[in-house]
Order: C-alpha cells, then sequence, then structure tokens
C-alpha cells in the first residue's frame, strides 16, 4: 500500500472530520504557524472554508505547510466555480490533479514543506471525505467512501499532528452511524486534547457541520461551552483514573 511521507510542517497543526449518518462535522485548531528567515510566529485564523457558491455543499480545512494546503483550496474553489454542473463525482481526479499542479510549485520553489487538505461534500444525500496530502516530492490523495459503501468507523480521517496521541479518543468512541449533532462534542473533545499534548503550535478550536445538505459555522458561544465541556470531561477522568477503590466509601464514613 502506497503512503505517504508525513513532513515536518504536519505536526504544527490538527484537523479531523467524521462522516455522519446525516451529513459530517470538521473540527481544526485555529494557530497559524508562519516561518520565515529561521523564525517561527504564530497567529490565530480560520483554517475552515467553504466555497462562496451556496449551491455547493462542501468545505475544507488546511493544515499550514507554508501554504501548500491554502493554496490546494484556492484552485479548488475556482474550479468549481467555473465549472457547471459541479463536478463532484470528479472530485478526486480534480483533486488528484490539484495535488500534482501545487507539488510541481514546490518543488519549484525548493521548499521543504508539506500540507494536507481535508475536504468534506453532501451530495444525492450521502457525505464523502476526502484528503489531499503535497509536499515537493509527492502528492496524494486519498478517497474515503461515504458511509453507503462503507459501513464501518474507518469513515474519519485526521490531518496535521496525525501522530498526537489525542486520537485515540476518535479511534475508540465514533460511530459513523451516530447523526452529526452527536458527534460535534467528540471532535471538539479531540482537538482540544491535542492542544493539550502539543500546546506549543495547536491552539484554537472551530467547527463546521453539514446537517442533511445545511452548513453552519459553531458560533464563538457555542464553541467555548465545548471548550468548558473538554476540560470538565478532562477533569473527570484524571480524577477517575486516580480514585483508589473504595476510598469515596471510606470519605463517607468519616
Amino acid at each position: 500500500m502506497r503512503r505517504f511521507t508525513v513532513g515536518p510542517e504536519e505536526f504544527v497543526t490538527f484537523q479531523i472530520a467524521f462522516v455522519a449518518s446525516d451529513g459530517f462535522v470538521i473540527a481544526s485548531d485555529t494557530k497559524i504557524s508562519d516561518e520565515r528567515c529561521g523564525i517561527r510566529t504564530g497567529s490565530l485564523g480560520p483554517k475552515i472554508f467553504t466555497p462562496q457558491d451556496d449551491g455547493i455543499i462542501l468545505a475544507c480545512a488546511c493544515s499550514d505547510g507554508a501554504d501548500l494546503a491554502f493554496q490546494a483550496k484556492d484552485k479548488l474553489f475556482a474550479r468549481l466555480e467555473r465549472s457547471t454542473p459541479l463536478p463532484l463525482a470528479r472530485m478526486w481526479s480534480e483533486l488528484s490533479q490539484i495535488g500534482c499542479e501545487v507539488k510541481a510549485i514546490a518543488a519549484a520553489a525548493n521548499s521543504q514543506a508539506s500540507g494536507s487538505l481535508l475536504v468534506a461534500y453532501w451530495d444525492a444525500g450521502m457525505s464523502t471525505l476526502l484528503r489531499l496530502d503535497i509536499s515537493r516530492e509527492d502528492s496524494m490523495c486519498e478517497r474515503v467512501y461515504d458511509r453507503a459503501a462503507v459501513a464501518s468507523d474507518a469513515l474519519r480521517r485526521v490531518t496535521g499532528d496525525r501522530l498526537n496521541s489525542s486520537v485515540f479518543f476518535s479511534e475508540q468512541y465514533y460511530e459513523p452511524q451516530r447523526v452529526v449533532d452527536d458527534l460535534i462534542f467528540l471532535a471538539a473533545h479531540t482537538v482540544v486534547m491535542a492542544g493539550k499534548r502539543n500546546p506549543e503550535f495547536v491552539q484554537g478550536l472551530e467547527i463546521l457541520k453539514c446537517k442533511d445538505g445545511i452548513l453552519y459555522r459553531l458560533s464563538k458561544e457555542e464553541i467555548e461551552t465545548l471548550r468548558r465541556r473538554s476540560a470538565d470531561l478532562d477533569s473527570k477522568i484524571r480524577s477517575t483514573l486516580f480514585e483508589r477503590e473504595g476510598s469515596g466509601r471510606a470519605l463517607d464514613e468519616n
């Protein structure tokens, strides 16, 4: 099986996408890292984008990757705007071609970076995920089949810091038969915990969901509520793990 070699830039971001029974959810951190002349700087900004055309039910999550993922996103949106009718059936081939084009740009610039683009779209009542990985040496587009084709827990993908131990939560608890609203907190908690494990590069949270063909970006208030729930859950897990058997009964007796 062909595998894409993860580059150093992959570890400075974290995104996750789930296919649900009625749509999809994408969650991302919001720290954008930039390295110039050997000096890395960071700022907060969006990494999840949607086309301007309201008739296109599609969302992209971009890793940093020295703008490689953002270049791929811009090329994809430009093609979607030019094409009528919408070529969703050709999405894999379109993304593969875009990956080759961005790879050539990176090679010409002698860039050492790598980047990834998560794409989720809704068409004919089904959700589909794709992940495009790009570096100056290679590009690979992976198609994650919709749940009508594969009824398994494999209908999820991570980009960025894929080795982050927070992916445990998605691997352990993700269930594809769940509806979108059931999966939002799982996605949020996974990203927040990714930031706990990699605080230097993974910060912030944004979430976009597609429910029955309608895209919705969670508000700042909703995000803050999810962050508090995540902190509470983390605290409860920690307390439970270090709670001695019978300790609660002994305290009650005193």
